[in-house]
């Protein structure tokens, strides 16, 4: 910062350049060729360094090589930024990767804030998926109920949906060396230091959240049987998804809340959104004149 503060400028041959505006605690704000003033958070710029020291090819590879250590939308400014410094000042002997394994960064390195933002986006999904299969499997809406019974595209809606539930919450509740988003592992990896950038995490939040993991075992054992069954087994009628199935996820929804909010509040220092509630409405009638016209 106190590079680009002094020249006023960061320029990249072949590239954009930035100039300099001012900064506060947080941010630097760079105007942009076209005029535009945008506002770098240095948290970013943290992860762009530490991106740079576990994989020095980064410095050749254009701003979009920034993308996977979870920066976007500002990738060509802090890439610019970045070469304010030279090659060799990323150095650092602390962190020596096993070249010879040619292993992705990502497979061995993580951004938990880019990580936690996914696995946000993996339970809205998963809690959307489930309002919607559980309006429409309600049986005591009389004409609502007629409209649905007389619908096949209402119809495999509601069995969408509940699949998609049960698909989407398994990536985050169930064990697996190839479940990345479990929480199971995403706990691990942050005990382990698998992650670059600040981590405030706290070990007591860890441990709470591998003891309700824990106490809720046998019900995520009986919810792994079940999704396995709708996805692989001939035997079992998964097109016929049960009303009843939806009622046990519920508790298994709430707990991914929780988890989430222990994880979001501590890393971002802020409050997290409601958790899940039965708030949809659907206008059936107005679907169905739709339909009509396709």
């Amino acid at each position: 910062m106190q590079r680009f503060c002094d020249s006023g400028i960061s320029r990249v041959e072949g590239f954009n350049s930035f100039e300099y505006l001012r900064e506060t605690s947080n941010y630097v704000y760079v105007k942009r060729e076209n005029g535009q003033e945008t506002s770098i958070p240095f948290k970013k710029i943290i992860v762009g360094i530490e991106a740079f020291k576990l994989n020095p090819e980064l410095f050749n590879l254009g701003p979009s090589a920034l993308r996977p250590y979870g920066i976007t939308h500002i990738t060509s400014p802090i890439w610019s930024l970045l070469h304010l410094l030279a090659p060799e000042e990323y150095d650092n002997g602390d962190i020596l990767l096993d070249r010879t394994q040619k292993k992705s960064i990502l497979n061995i390195y993580g951004v938990l804030e880019h990580e936690l933002e996914l696995t946000w986006r993996i339970y809205e999904l998963a809690l959307t998926a489930y309002h919607h299969a559980d309006y429409l499997f309600h049986k005591d809406r009389g004409e609502e109920m007629r409209i649905v019974s007389n619908s096949m595209s209402l119809k495999f809606i509601r069995i969408v949906c509940a699949r998609t539930c049960v698909l989407e919450i398994s990536k985050l509740i169930t064990e697996g060396q190839n479940n990345h988003y479990s929480f199971w592992n995403l706990v691990n990896r942050i005990k382990n230091k698998k992650f670059v950038g600040n981590i405030n995490i706290s070990d007591n939040t860890l441990n709470e959240i591998e003891s309700s993991l824990l106490k809720n075992k046998d019900n995520i054992k009986t919810f792994k049987t079940i999704r396995d069954k709708l996805v692989a087994h001939d035997d079992f009628d998964n097109y016929l998804i049960p009303r009843p199935l939806l009622s046990d996820l519920l508790p298994l929804l709430e707990m991914t809340y929780n988890i989430l909010c222990k994880l979001c509040v501590e890393q971002y220092q802020k409050e997290c959104p409601p958790g899940p509630k039965n708030n949809v409405n659907m206008d059936l009638e107005n679907f169905l004149n739709m339909q009509k016209f396709k």
